[in-house]
């Protein structure tokens, strides 16, 4: 409705200043600039077409003149503009063609279609043209990479002196400006550049037309009674975009952005095909001649491929084919296409097919053009074998992450390096070993110190010999991802010659480069790498106050700014390395008031962002660091999250720990100096503080801290062990260091809330629950059910913060804004996460070689739920932990055979405990009830036993026998136990089974379903069972090299009992010492035990016919561990393991969220204001399935019901990208651009946690 009213809006305002004229009636006046092939024709050399010496220094007549392009743009703007509505007799035209040729200077004829502007001017108001557009290009310095649109109509900035002239083009222009494939260097769809010629050139003449009018205005082709304006469409003396330009096509879609601009102002007809316009370049290649230079950084430094044959699918039907010119511009353009989606496949010679990624749909809209930007790696392309990173992360173990605290030791503190005594540091850099400090003395005359981390010695004192500049000889240093070292003066720099005052020279800033030595380290004296007179587009700034460098020597881009002279603006300016020349250099001078000096104080500081290459963060000690687009005209920045810090500082350091983006900043804690590390991973907006280090005796403001990590690793390059070194350069001349190795770290668990109760007094609700473990943070969440389906905008969440394990009440007044109804509640529970696989408890020894089992009720419903049960054989009985690890009593310790595995493995289901039993003396499977009192099991098979442990019923039948595993699924009538007996179908038998036992305690019948692969398989016999919805898992124990498909490690069954997957064809699986095998909740994550008992982690992906697929993700050794019989995980997912002779064995995991939420087993209902906390909660279906969860890349959702839309949020509240695909009730979301970590995932209405990975 809005949309459609402001184009109404529009049309009303346009058809009021033409006496209302309907679009069949209105004139249109279009005009090409120029018209001849002569010297004022903007002739510009391009690659294909260079100048000719013979030819006045001008190309060929095919290569770039204004007369060409213009002509070829308003010849399809006319054509497309008839198809909207405008008449073609309407339609008038300057000029339809170019010439003459030759063009010979002097001729009668030189300028024929070049026609006088006065005389156009006449025929608009003769010919009573209602709409006027003069179509131009623009230029500045040749070479430069200043691009953008311009319009400029007659007029002062304030004022159109034609009614509407003005509203047009602001109309017009965010719809021109959306081009795909241009860069451009300043302005935006919603920041329009759209001018009075008499403000914008400063002066005005008149011009009195034959009818008796005066015009008055500074362009002569405006001065006529015309609505109109004369545009610049780009500046052709950006190289890349007047290459582009040599392709008729590329020119015709500016034509057609032109018509639609004028379709909405005149309220035409919009045109109901779409275009598709894109690019083919190469994947890896930059383009390198001097014709040819490119914004940095920007997506023209990729080398156009000529001649690449582009063809459009629609389904499995090719529609159409485009050649692409020879002319280094990469361009196709298709076409008249109905709306609907297209594929595009790309060939060129001496290139690779087209990779998938850029076969991805396109769409196509109605009267819209859509811009792919294709990419092709040559056959000869060679991945260079050593791959440099700007942050290094030599991490390569997925069992290490980053922890939430660490302690550190000390290796020195407030070491004195007398080289930077007196001196200022304004640069300090650590890269492995060396620390590379630059410093200046109250000369300001520079030194370069390289320090060893490990000493503190000074090892090397880097030349300086030949810097000069105005301000500062060496203001600023850099390391390139090779280990290069290069720096910049600060100079006083200029805009042209004019700028230059008396007394002054125009100013040059050096960029410099060092050699390095045989160690790798900067040596000598540094060359002039290249000098510039970049001024960031000011007419007067000091350039080069700080700078950085993103890539190696070879391939890279330099940033460094510019403040003004007077004032207090910071613009930047963007040099291009290719094989290690400076090749190109831009600006950006869009960056807006937020990146000023008044912001960040005369110490801003820029370095490239971490987390995005390209971006950059500035940092000053007068405020919080900010993050911008390097190349990007935007002034949108994110800004470090409130709260974080309590003293800006402009010395911060950036690093990478295990695929994590981290800062390292000094700070100010109750007045003591500190060091924050701070995880900047999934945004600077959603930074949360990982450790708080004490600092030197110093004030933060003359810290500067980095951050580094340090690895050690095996013979083939896997990461064993990594740790964090932190160094602080204090301005009084002294270092810092200090490490997390050797340092015992902090042995988080993840934590649970249980035992949850709510309690009312007057409207005043206590809220009283226990955790598991300490808690970071702790809220209580509230949920409408009052129609049995979560709502969740009417989520509420009270915080209580950080919390100690056990018991913990909160008290809250009635809570404001809940109507009547019932509301579910929980407790969300945030952990402190550990950096690797951490030993939380390990039981002493039982003192025989007793086999047994570990189960946790992970049941929130279940009166015990969190309880741990470990059973002992030879009759040692049931020990019984509650969720702190607290050792709650031992039951049955009589009853048992004495039998290593008598009881064996566990389970627990519906509240109850299952014990199997693999002797004969007393095999089966008994049940334990923790919560009745009774102190004693009874057998599930209920029938009579041989000798040999099998059960028969009355009828002879076999229905179980001596059990070694087992696991439940499901719950009440639909709960099935699945088991692997020895003893069916008779002594000896081996087999796996099925029972639906549903709510009863005992079985008399045969088993429901038969697993018939087991026997042949599991040939090892002591085997453990674990359920999963996707399918059954059977697990043996196998030493090393023994797992092959005759005799696996484990293998997968369907519930119908048709093995799906054999471990044999896991190659990367060894062994299995013990049968230990456990599933996450979703079945995505397997965690088994290998030949060593040690523990291998696999992502798990799940075909739709139930298939799985395993990628091995980590593995981690169990201390002291023999065999480990049964795995498990608890509620927050830490895992459990029952280690043959010595017990239970509890190991916290990394993860990047440790937040657990656990829902009451009873709600709250208000009515009439009146609140009651003892209703049984309502059981609302899930009627969303989401697979994989935890996911990587790609996830599926399915609902019972039609899905009408999918939204993902962070856990900040804030909606985050992710391309979804609906059918029906499916829907398929790309989830691979998005940061690892926690996410709610909102279908329809309803919310539903979602991990990436």
């Amino acid at each position: 409705m809005k949309k459609g009213f402001l184009f109404a809006a529009a049309a009303l305002l346009a058809a009021g200043a033409m006496n209302a004229k309907t679009i069949d009636e209105v004139r249109v006046y279009l005009n090409p600039g120029h018209g001849s092939w002569g010297p004022n024709d903007r002739p510009m050399a391009t690659i294909p077409y260079p100048a000719i010496a013979d030819n006045g220094g001008r190309p060929d007549t095919c290569g770039f003149y204004e007369s060409n392009t213009n002509l070829w743009k308003v010849l399809k703007l006319g054509n497309t503009l008839e198809k909207m509505g405008v008449k073609a007799e309407n339609i008038m035209y300057s000029r339809v063609k170019n010439g003459p040729y030759p063009y010979v200077k002097g001729a009668e004829d030189e300028e024929l279609y070049n026609r006088n502007l006065s005389e156009i001017c006449e025929e608009v108001d003769a010919n009573n043209m209602d709409i006027f557009l003069s179509v131009h290009s623009n230029a500045a310095s040749e070479g430069t990479s200043t691009n953008y649109p311009l319009y400029l109509y007659r007029g002062t900035d304030a004022e159109a002196f034609v009614e509407g002239s003005k509203d047009m083009g602001t109309t017009m222009w965010p719809i021109f400006y959306t081009n795909g494939i241009d860069v451009t260097s300043y302005y935006s769809p919603t920041q329009p550049n759209v001018r009075g010629d008499v403000s914008f050139y400063g002066s005005s003449s008149d011009r009195t037309g034959s009818n008796g009018n005066v015009y008055t205005g500074y362009l002569g082709v405006l001065k006529h009674g015309a609505q109109g304006f004369l545009s610049e469409g780009y500046f052709h003396t950006y190289q890349p975009a007047r290459h582009r330009a040599l392709n008729e096509h590329y020119c015709g879609q500016e034509g057609v952005r032109y018509a639609r601009g004028l379709c909405e102002w005149l309220g035409g007809n919009a045109e109901k095909t779409g275009y598709i316009m894109g690019t083919v370049k190469d994947l890896h290649e930059r383009i390198q001649n001097d014709l040819f230079k490119f914004a940095a950084g920007s997506i023209d430094q990729w080398l156009p491929i000529n001649g690449a044959v582009v063809k459009l699918y629609k389904g499995e039907t090719v529609v159409a084919t485009y050649t692409v010119d020879q002319n280094y511009n990469g361009v196709f353009v298709f076409e008249g296409l109905e709306p609907g989606e297209y594929t595009l496949d790309v060939t060129a010679e001496g290139y690779k097919p087209l990779f998938d990624e850029y076969k991805a749909p396109v769409t196509v809209k109605a009267n819209e053009t859509t811009y792919p930007l294709l990419y092709l790696e040559s056959e000869n392309y060679v991945a260079p074998t050593v791959v440099y990173y700007d942050y290094p992360d030599e991490i390569n173990n997925p069992a290490i992450g980053l922890a939430d605290e660490y302690n550190f030791g000390t290796t020195y503190r407030e070491a004195a390096v007398a080289e930077l005594q007196g001196k200022t540091v304004r640069r300090s850099i650590l890269r492995g070993n060396n620390l590379y400090v630059l410093a200046i003395d109250e000369a300001k005359a520079p030194y370069i110190y390289v320090i060893d981390a490990t000493t503190h010695e000074v090892i090397k004192t880097v030349g300086t010999e030949g810097t000069e500049g105005t301000e500062l000889a060496v203001s600023d240093i850099a390391l390139t991802a090779d280990g290069v070292l290069v720096g910049c003066s600060l100079e006083l720099c200029h805009f042209d010659n004019d700028q230059v005052k008396e007394g002054e020279t125009r100013g040059e800033v050096n960029v410099y480069k060092w050699e390095n030595d045989a160690e790798g380290l900067a040596d000598g004296n540094p060359a002039i790498w290249f000098k510039s007179t970049a001024s960031g587009n000011f007419y007067r700034a000091y350039t080069g106050n700080t700078m950085l460098y993103k890539g190696t020597l070879a391939e890279g881009t330099i940033v460094m700014t510019s403040r003004t002279a007077s004032a207090v603006k910071i613009f930047n300016n963007i040099f291009s390395i290719v094989d290690g020349q400076q090749v190109s250099y831009g600006f950006n001078n869009k960056l807006g008031a937020g990146h000023a000096k008044d912001v960040f104080g005369d110490d801003y500081t820029i370095a490239l962002s971490p987390i995005n290459n390209d971006k950059f963060i500035i940092t000053g000690s007068n405020h919080v660091a900010r993050e911008f687009f390097i190349t990007e005209p935007t002034d949108k920045y994110v800004e470090l999250a409130d709260g974080l810090i309590e003293t800006p500082s402009a010395k911060v350091s950036y690093f990478k720990f295990a695929g994590r983006s981290l800062m390292a900043t000094p700070d100010v804690v109750a007045e003591k100096p500190v060091v924050k590390i701070i995880d900047i991973t999934n945004g600077l907006d959603l930074a949360k503080v990982v450790d708080v280090v004490t600092a030197d005796e110093a004030t933060a403001t003359a810290l500067t801290a980095m951050g580094l990590t340090k690895v050690t690793s095996d013979d083939e390059g896997n990461t064993t062990a990594a740790y964090i070194e932190l160094m602080t350069v204090n301005d009084g001349g002294s270092v810092t260091k200090l490490t997390t190795e050797g340092t015992e770290q902090p042995k988080n668990i993840s934590a649970y809330a249980y035992d949850l109760k709510a309690e009312n007094e007057g409207n005043v609700i206590t809220f009283t629950f226990k955790l598991s473990g300490n808690a970071k943070d702790v809220n209580v969440r509230i949920y409408n059910v009052t129609d049995g389906v979560t709502a969740e905008e009417e989520f509420i969440e009270i915080p209580i913060g950080a919390q100690e394990k056990g018991e913990v009440t909160y008290t809250t007044p009635a809570i404001e804004g809940l109507a009547d109804g019932s509301y579910a509640w929980g407790v969300a529970v945030e952990s402190k996460t550990v950096g690797v696989p951490t030993v939380i408890y390990t039981a002493d020894a039982i003192g025989q070689n007793a086999r047994g089992g570990v189960a946790v009720d992970n049941d929130p419903e279940s009166p015990l739920f969190g309880n741990i049960y470990v059973a002992k054989g030879y009759a040692k009985g049931l020990e019984v932990f509650n969720p702190q690890l607290e050792l709650q009593g031992t039951y049955l310790q009589s009853g048992f055979a004495d039998n290593g595995a008598s009881p064996f493995r566990a389970a627990v289901s519906e509240g109850k405990v299952y014990l199997t039993d693999w002797s004969d003396a007393h095999a089966g499977v008994w049940m334990f009830d923790p919560a009745s009192g009774v102190d004693d099991v009874t057998n599930v098979f209920d029938g009579t036993k041989d000798n040999d442990g099998c059960f028969t019923n009355a009828d002879g039948v076999a229905i179980g026998g001596g059990t070694t595993g087992i696991s439940f699924l499901g719950k009440g009538e639909d709960r099935k136990m699945f088991i692997f007996c020895e003893d069916y179908p008779a002594g000896n038998g081996q087999t796996g089974l099925g029972y639906n036992i549903g709510t009863a305690d005992t079985w008399n019948q045969a088993p429901s379903v038969i697993f018939p692969e087991t026997p042949a398989r599991m040939l090892n016999t002591n085997v453990n069972v674990t359920a999963c919805e996707q399918g059954v898992f059977f697990s043996q124990t196998r030493g090393s090299g023994n797992n092959n498909t005759y005799a696996p490690a484990f293998i997968v069954c369907n519930h119908e009992g048709e093995t799906v997957f054999n471990s044999g064809n896991l190659k990367d699986l060894n062994g299995c010492n013990g049968s230990g095998l456990a599933l996450d909740d979703d079945a995505c994550t397997m965690y088994i035990a290998d030949e060593n008992a040690n523990v291998r982690v696999y992502d798990v992906a799940w075909s739709e016919d139930g298939v799985p697929t395993f990628t091995f993700k980590y593995g981690f050794t169990m201390p002291n561990c023999a065999d480990l019989v049964q795995l498990t995980l608890d509620y927050a997912g830490n895992l459990l393991g029952y280690n043959r002779g010595k017990g239970l064995m509890v190991v916290a995991l990394p993860k990047d969220n440790a937040e657990v939420e656990t829902p009451a087993a009873k709600t709250i209902t208000i009515s009439g204001g009146m609140i009651d906390t003892g209703v049984e909660a309502v059981k609302a279906e899930k009627a969303v399935k989401v697979y994989p969860n935890p996911a990587t890349d790609v996830v599926t959702v399915e609902t019972a019901n039609g899905i009408n839309n999918v939204e993902i949020y962070n856990l900040a509240g804030a909606a985050v990208k992710a391309d979804a695909t609906i059918d029906g009730t499916k829907a398929i979301l790309n989830v691979d651009n998005l940061p690892a970590g926690a996410y709610i995932l909102k279908v329809n209405k309803q919310a539903v946690k979602l991990i990436k990975k």
